[in-house]
């Protein structure tokens, strides 16, 4: 339910939104070559207008993106030392806050309404949840509101996704290498003690400001590759992101990860697998005949769809699982691992004798054709 309310605040926030974002930076600016240089810049323009304006409501936010911080560092602290035998991780976070109001983070706002300096040097050197979030967001505007949109080719959409999830995994990538190490453990050990430790370990190993360079300068390459309209839809999006967080995170603070994780849904189908024979499911099975009786009637038949059934499922096979890599594989090393995985089914169920020799016959002659 709470899901449902999120996305029907985010849709009818996303007009008044753009129109902000356009205000703030002109409507020409989506047709300057987005560096990653300039993104650094409009991300940081647009997150400071984007506190200044909401007035009260960013106390609350500020207050709520600070507790879930320390929640995530006490847990992780908590997870890498079982020795210090704590039942839970509160403990920490009382000892990570007490540290930080000592540092000069009592409050987080300063007089103007917006971030105060010591909350933005914690939130640069720690909010990695935010970061994810917003990527989260293009993600599943990808796969889910513009997929739709007859304008935007998929081909486009596919890469555009593909480039979000690596940018994804570079983020990841830096908090998974900062919390699996030795020299974590050893100072999560200690952190009842020096606190501080484990805080000033974390940003000069995950290094966030510098992550988002490499971020950023991925997300510049993907938005160049992209069709224009995609491109300013992107921006949009990436830019006005600070004014959805500010509006959502405080009233669905354990339901916005999920929101925006998109669910992909592929499809085993043999109008999907066509690596062996063009035509899909009326090119290749028999089954469908007398109005999807004629398996009934027929050992042939039943003989025919079986084989291509198994064939048709280990190419879908292949292809989601090489959907799933961060590196895309060559089209020739795809095509190589599916005709040996096609010869291997005709072998064996040449082997087994399950199947008339007639219809293996002319398979193993249309991959080896096919495939070389």
């Amino acid at each position: 339910r709470n899901t449902r309310k999120l996305r029907r605040i985010v849709m009818s926030m996303r007009p008044d939104i753009d129109r902000a974002v356009e205000k703030l930076f002109g409507y020409t600016f989506f047709l300057d070559r987005p560096t990653p240089k300039r993104l650094a810049n409009w991300r940081t323009k647009a997150q400071q207008a984007a506190a200044t304006g909401s007035g009260f409501a960013f106390h609350g936010y500020a207050q709520t993106k600070f507790s879930g911080i320390i929640d995530r560092l006490s847990t992780i602290t908590h997870d890498a030392a079982p020795e210090l035998g704590l039942a839970d991780c509160s403990l920490i976070a009382v000892r990570l806050r007490e540290h930080l109001a000592s540092e000069g983070l009592e409050t987080l706002s300063d007089e103007s309404g917006g971030a105060s300096q010591q909350a933005i040097a914690f939130f640069r050197a720690h909010d990695i949840a935010f970061r994810i979030r917003r990527l989260q967001l293009l993600a599943r505007r990808l796969s889910r509101d513009w997929e739709s949109d007859p304008e935007i080719p998929d081909a486009a959409l596919d890469l555009a996704r593909w480039r979000i999830n690596s940018i994804l995994a570079i983020y990841q990538q830096a908090d998974k290498h900062a919390i699996s190490g030795p020299e974590f453990k050893r100072l999560a050990l200690q952190v009842m003690e020096r606190p501080g430790d484990v805080l000033d370990y974390l940003e000069k190993t995950r290094l966030l400001p510098e992550t988002d360079l490499r971020a950023e300068g991925a997300l510049s390459d993907a938005l160049e590759a992209m069709p224009r309209n995609l491109k300013r839809r992107m921006l949009l999006t990436y830019l006005g992101f600070p004014y959805y967080d500010i509006a959502t995170l405080p009233l669905f603070q354990n339901d916005t990860g999920s929101e925006y994780n998109p669910i992909k849904i592929d499809r085993i189908s043999p109008d999907d697998a066509r690596s062996i024979r063009e035509g899909g499911t009326r090119a290749t099975l028999r089954g469908i005949e007398f109005y999807n009786f004629g398996a009934f009637f027929s050992r042939a038949y039943r003989e025919n769809d079986y084989l291509w059934g198994r064939l048709h499922g280990a190419e879908r096979m292949i292809d989601l699982v090489a959907s799933t890599l961060e590196e895309p594989l060559e089209a020739a090393v795809i095509t190589s691992a599916k005709r040996a995985v096609f010869l291997a089914i005709l072998d064996e169920e040449e082997a087994q004798d399950r199947c008339a020799n007639g219809i293996i016959d002319t398979i193993r002659a249309e991959v080896i054709e096919r495939l070389g």
